[in-house]
């Protein structure tokens, strides 16, 4: 595995390392505080435990050594002194005592308050909850009514020209029963369901034709039958013909309201229950407005009530705890003055029996006050040792832990950070004369290139003002890590500037180009180079390869935005071989079909732009975006300059450029890497790290440059040509002999692909 760490990879070292420093440091300052708390409590119980002693010793020996009088004075103070201190205590217990009885009294007053401000919460919440449920309710019940009004005028549409069922209709609110129900809601659903069965029962009555057809016809029909005898006399018909006409009218006339008769006996249930259904539905509708309206003023009464009736309780309650206070004060004072008695009392007696033993043990009273305050204070001194030393043994311990874990975590930093150093060292040693003499062209491609170093300072990286002397780092406090790209993980880079730094990142890009140039093999490596502003002086000294192999540099430097535009869709062209030729779904990256090509591994191509967005199209930018997004997998990279000045072409995603590269951003006064912030996943520019800076590794001078070019140059002539050895296309020595040639002759010629033949 390479020790050449990513710009990234470098980041979050760094980052780690500045999380650790701090993190343990906190913890070490944290454990030497509260060892120090420990150890100074214990010093101070003892020293304020044996001074205590003492003074019990002195007083002692003082009473003990004076005479018999003085001893009876002394006890007659002592004596002086407890009684003073009883009425001392009796006051402080008093004022004690009423101050729990003010303090309860004020809590309970304040949780009286607090209930009486809910309840007045509550009730204005209740009356605009109320009032908006019965608006809703209205707006619904009003809905329903169109509905209602709609299906009533259907219905008498239906019913017109006969007037029984009209009648019917005109009766049903007074024929319905009343409603049972005394919740607005279930009349109101009660009300959809009726509203929707008359819809129903509506419809089926228009099957019924007869009663449809005698709507308007009988009168029409009745004069027309009864005219046809006046028009058979008219017209000179005989009398018999006038009598069968009449007949036949008098026949048609029955025959007519006998259909009516039939018409409407058939329709007349359907109808009765359509009418029965709307009358019902009309009387539900009234009821159920009048209850939506009683019951908002009886949910007004029921709020008004509950509003009243806790404010009574609280009002009741509040005499109760003024009253309860008045009584506990007095008990209060009653009880401190019976314990005041009791403990006079007990002095009293106490005085008189101290006095009897005065008299008793004086002879041998200063000796025993001598051992016992020996012993008390040999067992106070042992305990205190025991105790010291276990929780210095603690402290140990956890600084034992704690330096573990320091070497654990930093060493691995320090270690990685030195082997990547090492690393890049010997394989981008200075741009001095020696090493132009003693380059050579490397067998394999480095797979990186360093474009810059971090200076890092870790005291001030990890913004401490003091750290334990036992965290050593376990190397300098101040070190540089080598900022390299590397392939095919993070091979992109991108610089953002305005019109300061600007010569550094096109110095960084021409120094990143020799690097790649340095540490591949001739005819590994193909640049497009775009330059839109500086027409080719930019990159001027990478030119002279075209005077050897015109294809590394693909002939010229691109400016034109024609030309860009090409060159990019020729790029574009050559990832979709790449993808569909030789990666296919075998293989990840380039890099892992080149292990397997061998001498026929394909190139890496790299995509130089300076001052994008100059010159580039909105076409050339979603090209552009296309390469940053898929080329690293095919072998292609971007090594950009974006001056931020320029305007940016119209719907280009920055962040999709950013997020493919290692992005570095420069101000007025310093560069930096962007940065992943925490739950996050592209970089952006975030302020650096406190403690590092960034510093680009600068080009070699011209004569230097144009010495090396030229030297990659010569190395590289006739390097696109490719030789495939015989032994890698001839079959292996038991596969010889051993095919037909009946139905084919078949002759391996070449390699296609990394494994396969070309026959």
């Amino acid at each position: 595995m390479s020790n050449n760490l990513g710009a990234g990879k470098t980041l979050e070292l760094v980052e780690g390392l500045r999380a650790t420093v701090r993190d343990i440091a906190d913890r070490a300052e944290k454990l030497n505080q509260e060892f120090a708390s420990r150890c100074n409590q214990e010093h101070r119980q003892r020293d304020r435990t044996a001074a205590e002693q003492a003074q019990e010793l002195d007083a002692a020996i003082a009473e003990a050594d004076a005479a018999f009088a003085a001893a009876k004075q002394a006890a007659t103070a002592k004596f002086e002194r407890r009684k003073e201190r009883i009425g001392n205590a009796y006051q402080a217990s008093k004022e004690r005592c009423l101050q729990a009885v003010e303090t309860t009294t004020g809590a309970s007053k304040y949780e009286l308050q607090k209930r009486m401000l809910q309840a007045e919460r509550d009730r204005d919440a209740g009356l605009a909850n109320a009032a908006t449920a019965l608006q809703e309710f209205k707006a619904s019940l009003a809905a329903e009514q169109e509905v209602l009004v709609q299906l009533e005028a259907q219905a008498h549409t239906s019913f017109k020209g006969h007037r029984k069922l009209v009648a019917l209709l005109a009766s049903a609110a007074e024929r319905a029963a009343p409603e049972s129900s005394t919740d607005e809601h279930q009349m109101l659903a009660a009300l959809r369901d009726l509203l929707e069965k008359a819809r129903g029962d509506l419809q089926r009555l228009r099957k019924f034709l007869l009663l449809r057809l005698f709507k308007y016809w009988p009168g029409w029909v009745l004069l027309i039958l009864c005219l046809i005898p006046f028009i058979f006399q008219r017209y000179g018909y005989n009398r018999a013909a006038q009598w069968d006409a009449g007949w036949a009218v008098l026949a048609g006339i029955v025959v007519l309201f006998a259909a009516r008769y039939l018409g409407r006996r058939n329709a007349l249930p359907l109808a009765r229950t359509i009418t029965g259904t709307l009358g019902k539905a009309r009387r539900l509708h009234d009821a159920a407005s009048q209850r939506s309206e009683a019951h908002y003023q009886q949910e007004l009464e029921r709020i008004k009530t509950e509003f009243e009736t806790t404010t009574r309780a609280v009002d009741q309650e509040l005499k109760q705890t003024i009253a309860r206070a008045g009584e506990l004060r007095v008990a209060c004072r009653m009880s401190a003055d019976a314990k005041t008695s009791r403990a006079l009392q007990t002095n009293e007696g106490l005085h008189r029996a101290k006095m009897q033993r005065l008299e008793q043990d004086h002879a041998g009273a200063a000796n025993q006050l001598r051992r016992a305050a020996e012993v008390r204070q040999k067992a106070e001194v042992e305990a205190g040792a025991i105790r010291e030393q276990k929780f210095t043994s603690e402290y140990n311990a956890q600084w034992q832990k704690l330096e573990a874990e320091w070497q654990s975590r930093i060493q691995p930093v320090y270690a990685t950070i030195a082997a990547a150093t090492d690393a890049a060292e010997k394989l981008f040693p200075p741009w001095q004369p020696e090493t132009l003499q003693t380059w050579a062209p490397p067998k394999r491609f480095s797979a990186a290139a360093k474009f810059a170093r971090l200076e890092v300072d870790v005291e001030a990286l990890s913004e401490l003002r003091s750290r334990d002397h036992r965290l050593a780092l376990p190397g300098p406090s101040k070190f540089s890590a080598p900022l390299c790209l590397v392939y095919p993980e993070q091979g992109s880079l991108l610089f953002e500037t305005g019109a300061a730094r600007r010569d550094e990142a096109i110095g960084a890009l021409n120094n990143v180009i020799l690097r790649l140039l340095a540490t591949s093999p001739p005819g590994r490596l193909n640049f497009t180079i775009i330059d839109p502003v500086g027409l080719g002086q930019n990159f001027a000294g990478v030119m002279h390869l075209a005077d050897y192999e015109e294809q590394i540099i693909n002939s010229r430097i691109w400016t034109q935005s024609g030309q860009i535009e090409q060159k990019l869709a020729d790029l574009n062209e050559h990832m979709e071989k790449v993808i569909q030729m030789y990666l296919r779904n075998e293989y990840a990256t380039i890099a892992e079909y080149n292990e397997q090509a061998g001498v026929i591994a394909e190139k890496y191509y790299f995509l130089v732009v300076a001052d994008f967005p100059a010159n580039f199209t909105e076409t050339a930018a979603k090209r552009l975006l296309s390469i940053a997004n898929s080329g690293a997998r095919c072998g292609v990279y971007t090594l950009i300059h974006w001056d931020e000045r320029q305007p940016l072409p119209p719907e280009f995603i920055p962040d999709e450029l950013r997020k493919s590269s290692v992005c570095v951003t420069a101000t007025d006064s310093t560069m930096f890497l962007g940065r992943r912030p925490k739950g996050q996943t592209r970089p952006t520019a975030v302020p650096p790290l406190p403690g590092t800076h960034l510093v680009l590794d600068a080009p070699p001078t011209p004569e230097y440059a144009i010495q090396f070019v030229q030297r990659v140059g010569q190395s590289s002539r006739d390097s696109s040509r490719v030789e495939v050895p015989f032994e890698h296309v001839a079959p292996p020595e038991p596969d010889i002999w051993s095919e037909e040639t009946t139905g084919e002759l078949r002759v391996p010629i070449g390699r296609t692909g990394a494994t396969k033949f070309q026959y």
